[in-house]
C-alpha cells in the first residue's frame, strides 16, 4: 500500500519528504490512516473517486522521480 510506504518514508527519509512538496503526504497519510482505522465510515464513492484520479497523478509524480534518483540512492 502506498500510504504505508509514506509512513516508512517519513520515519527513514524524512529529507526526501521535505525535498517534494508536490506529494501531498499528509493527505495519503490520513486516507491511509482514515481506510485502516475508519473502515465502516469510509465513503466508498469519494475513495473510487480518489482512486480513479488522484492515484493517476501520483504515479505520473513517482514515475518522474524515479528518472531523477540514480538506482541505490
Amino acid at each position: 500500500m502506498a500510504s504505508e510506504s509514506v509512513v516508512q518514508l517519513e520515519a527513514f527519509s524524512p529529507d526526501f519528504v521535505a525535498e517534494h512538496p508536490e506529494i501531498d503526504w499528509v493527505t495519503i497519510r490520513g486516507m491511509r490512516n482514515r481506510m485502516v482505522h475508519g473502515y465502516f465510515d469510509i465513503n466508498l464513492d469519494y475513495l473510487y473517486q480518489t482512486a480513479k484520479h488522484e492515484a493517476l497523478d501520483l504515479v505520473r509524480i513517482v514515475d518522474s522521480l524515479i528518472h531523477i534518483y540514480p538506482e541505490g540512492e
